[in-house]
């Protein structure tokens, strides 16, 4: 019998700083994360801005997206969105059976596999 397969292998390059700050709060809110942590996780990224020094010259630019490299929490809000992407996944129902094992993706860190029977249905997902 042959299965259909179709892998797509991810690396999130610059993983943390490729994480949507709006999403983020949105899946704070879907996992039901104390409101008073949320607001704080919300004080810490607004109006978060980073100096760019260039001999005489420097600049102050607005960061609007991608979580702190180096911090504890951030890791935890990796996982968070990371978790909220695999429940998206699940809910597409385009799962692959081995050994009794159902799965639909496979994630490591900042790399992941997503399976699918079709090119289109990997597209859509």
């Amino acid at each position: 019998m042959s299965i259909g397969l179709v892998v797509v292998a991810l690396d999130y390059s610059k993983a943390y700083d490729s994480v949507n700050r709006k999403s983020l709060i949105e899946t704070l809110i879907k996992y039901k994360i104390d409101p008073k942590v949320i607001d704080l996780i919300y004080k810490i990224y607004r109006n978060d801005t980073t100096l760019i020094k260039f001999m005489e010259e420097e600049e102050e630019i607005e960061i609007t997206s991608g979580i702190r490299q180096g911090c504890t929490l951030s890791t935890e809000l990796f996982k968070l969105v990371t978790y909220e992407i695999m429940r998206e996944l699940d809910e597409k129902g385009e799962d692959f059976v081995v050994e009794d094992i159902r799965m639909n993706s496979l994630f490591f860190a900042d790399d992941s596999l997503i399976l699918a029977r079709t090119v289109e249905s990997a597209r859509e997902k």
